[in-house]
């Protein structure tokens, strides 16, 4: 076998002569015609076929069929007009679906062996007849977190004016109940004015309140699109599945030791988070659910594992070493470090730790100037936060030398230095994760089906859905067993090689043991070298040693290497 130039002596970077080919000395081969030189189209999708759901960020392996995420309903409102289940500002909904049913499964699988799998479906019981929907305005605006609690502090206070009823709410406009307000319509809403001390504050806040009904929710025409006998369209089987949705995070939603981010809920409480290493962050973990639908399995509740990045509850000066990668505190921060700092803690919450009560704050910039050196007008002079904080709070500052914080908005002179404050908890982190810490994510969430399965039934278990007095008042009731679905193990196709050979795989991989060549190998004979590291970490001789050994095994598996690399480079 004539291996050309094979062990001949090569130099990085330069040309190495060609053997004479068909294609004529130091020429490729004819470029392909236009028409079989393009990218071949993605293939369309067959009718009836869904896409896999995945949360951001994450894969659902163990969901089933039916698992489609329910697009923006419609209900029906007491005039028979079609509107969204939404407040005014929310996202314009998608049209009406129509009578269209889904494509029938033509059949099933026979092949492979029967084997017994489970989904992370938990079957859901539903009454009949219908739910009401309310909208609600809520006056200051506040975030949904807020929103959520004005509005149960309001339902205790006033039990009498919603008929002693155990609304639900979605922290934005949408309020559901089992039964109708008595004389609230669309056109006389409720108003109430109360007093409300939040969480987080030490002072009443006043809230002015508008309730109105909005539409009627057919929970029968659930039953009937998706489980009964079809006469109801998709469209209008919709806003039931997003007030179910609503039921079933209620309660979760007013418990301080969740943070609910979309359709998930994570804690630092109920599990112990992750830490990804440098930069202040760390993972959280939680849960998914979602009501879904489904021909062959009724109404399910959808739970799943969940997991994002927040950042650490912890003092800001050990944040700003974090981030900034610093052993020990500066004595001062360069400009450069200032505005990456600035970009970082910028639209974060910090908690103050020098008043005798909670406060927060919300961080808009860092100053340029130190504590030292930054001044505020107070009491018709200048003065610098060092001396104010020495004479209004007795507090020694350990760092005057580096920069404050300006807090709340930026038209108010409001400076607060960091060593008096602290990453307040829950927030969750919106930014791009380094390199170093999307590995650590990764090897955090990273788990075996299951050992995945366990997490999700505790997931279940501390949700207390059985105890949930909401899913009471609503009749409605959830399994606390998962799924039990019928499976198959296809059996694994076998490889055919040159000569008849044929392969089985052996623990899930077709190895090559030898003496096997390609069904139909072509020769290699125009090629290059590009070696991803330096000269120093893979030097020369390694570099010719391992081209030697990968010609001298292209023949053997049948592909043979007829010619030299054209060139050989270093990155």
């Amino acid at each position: 076998r004539d291996r050309g130039n094979v062990g001949r002596e090569r130099r990085p970077g330069a040309s190495v002569p060609q053997h004479r080919h068909e294609y004529g000395d130091h020429q490729r081969p004819p470029a392909r015609p236009a028409t079989g030189d393009q990218r071949p189209q993605q293939p369309l999708a067959r009718p009836g076929e869904q896409r896999p759901l995945a949360g951001p960020g994450e894969k659902r392996p163990l969901a089933g069929p039916g698992d489609q995420r329910p697009q923006q309903p419609l209900a029906r409102t007491a005039t028979g007009e079609q509107q969204p289940l939404a407040g005014p500002g929310e996202q314009q909904p998608l049209a009406r679906l129509g009578t269209q049913q889904l494509p029938v499964r033509p059949g099933v699988g026979t092949a492979g062996r029967q084997i017994a799998l489970v989904a992370n479906h938990y079957p859901v019981k539903i009454p009949e007849g219908f739910l009401y929907h309310y909208h609600v305005d809520l006056s200051p605006a506040c975030p949904k977190k807020i929103m959520s609690q004005v509005m149960e502090a309001l339902v205790k206070k006033n039990r009498d004016l919603f008929d002693r009823l155990l609304p639900v709410f979605d922290g934005r406009s949408n309020l559901i109940c089992r039964r109708r307000i008595q004389g609230v319509t669309k056109d006389k809403p409720m108003q109430i004015e109360f007093k409300h001390t939040l969480q987080d504050e030490q002072r009443e806040k006043c809230f002015k309140v508008s309730v109105k009904f909005a539409a009627e929710v057919s929970l029968d025409a659930l039953h009937s699109a998706w489980m009964g006998d079809g006469h109801a369209t998709y469209a209008e089987a919709m806003p039931a599945i997003q007030a179910l949705d609503i039921i079933f995070r209620h309660k979760l939603s007013l418990n301080p030791d969740y943070v609910k981010v979309g359709s998930s809920f994570f804690s630092n409480v109920i599990s112990r988070p992750y830490d990804l290493g440098p930069g202040g962050r760390e993972a959280w973990m939680g849960h998914y659910q979602s009501i879904r639908p489904s021909s062959g399995w009724g109404l399910t509740l959808n739970v799943d594992l969940s997991t994002t990045a927040f950042y650490k509850e912890q003092k800001v000066i050990e944040f700003m070493c974090d981030h900034l990668k610093l052993r020990s505190v500066p004595q001062s921060l360069t400009d450069s470090q200032r505005r990456d700092f600035a970009k970082e803690i910028k639209r974060l919450k910090v908690e103050v730790t020098h008043l005798c009560y909670k406060r927060k704050y919300t961080v808009c910039d860092v100053t340029r100037k130190s504590a030292s050196q930054q001044t505020f007008p107070i009491d018709d002079k200048e003065k610098t936060v060092r001396e104010y904080f020495q004479e209004a709070h007795n507090i020694k500052l350990m760092y005057p030398h580096l920069p404050c914080l300006h807090v709340g908005q930026k038209t108010k002179n409001v400076y607060v230095p960091l060593e008096v404050c602290k990453i307040a908890p829950g927030q969750k982190c919106n930014k791009k994760l380094t390199d170093d810490q999307t590995a650590q994510m990764i090897k955090a969430t990273a788990r075996p089906a299951p050992d995945r399965q366990r997490d999700i039934q505790k997931s279940m278990g501390k949700c207390s859905f059985d105890d949930d007095e909401f899913l009471k008042e609503f009749g409605v009731s959830v399994s606390n067993g998962m799924t039990e679905v019928a499976g198959r193990v296809l059996p694994a196709p076998d490889i055919q090689f040159k000569n008849e050979k044929m392969m089985k795989p052996f623990k899930g991989a077709w190895a090559s043991r030898g003496g096997f060549q390609f069904y139909n190998g072509v020769e290699i004979n125009v090629w290059s070298v590009l070696v991803l590291a330096s000269e120093r970490f893979c030097p020369w001789n390694a570099t010719n040693t391992f081209l030697d050994s990968l010609m001298k095994a292209s023949h053997q598996v049948g592909m043979p290497i007829r010619s030299e690399p054209l060139e050989v480079k270093y990155l």
